[in-house]
């Protein structure tokens, strides 16, 4: 998934000095905080590309603040999960990843979820990726609108697209060649 997904960062447009990935035992649930809340933020602006990428295991939890209709918030697990008692430590809630992506400073983030349970997630591997892009250039992404479930409280409807592999009560499919979702994007 990582190989294919570098290959559509690269078509995008990205550098490679544009893309900070966590993978192996990296992706842990500060260090993809942290990865949100100041490297794809720092020195973006309103007309910059931001692309945010995991790929890895996600689930679901009970809602921690009644906001969720199924009773469930989506979680992305990552490298650090654990369960202690009958409770796990260390998720990253659709909640929490929605109150930061709002965050980062453009008008053209794209959120792309590969696991289980990721329809609403967006509220493994992490990939950060940021662009500085003159909107008038050859070949400039356009600005798309989500009309999907993702809009962020706060956040500006054209401002940001999401896919995700599945939605909240499915599983996402892989092959040996990686899973599904990421290979369609490099296909």
């Amino acid at each position: 998934d990582l190989v294919h997904m570098q290959e559509v960062a690269r078509i995008m447009g990205f550098a490679p000095d544009e893309i900070m990935i966590l993978r192996g035992k990296q992706p842990t649930a500060a260090a993809i905080r942290n990865g949100i809340a100041s490297w794809l933020t720092e020195g973006v602006g309103p007309d910059d590309m931001a692309l945010f990428y995991y790929t890895g295991h996600g689930s679901f939890i009970a809602d921690s603040d009644g906001d969720e209709q199924d009773g469930q918030d989506e979680i992305l697990c990552p490298s650090d999960i654990r369960a202690v008692g009958d409770r796990l430590e260390n998720v990253f809630r659709d909640d929490e990843f929605g109150s930061l992506i709002v965050r980062v400073p453009t008008n053209r983030c794209y959120v792309l979820i590969d696991a289980c349970h990721s329809g609403t997630a967006s509220r493994g591997q992490v990939k950060f990726v940021k662009k500085r892009m003159d909107l008038t250039e050859p070949g400039a992404v356009p600005v798309g609108r989500h009309r999907g479930q993702f809009t962020p409280e706060g956040a500006r409807p054209s401002a940001y697209i999401a896919l995700s592999a599945c939605l909240d009560n499915q599983s996402a499919l892989a092959s040996e060649n990686g899973s599904l979702f990421t290979t369609g994007l490099f296909l």
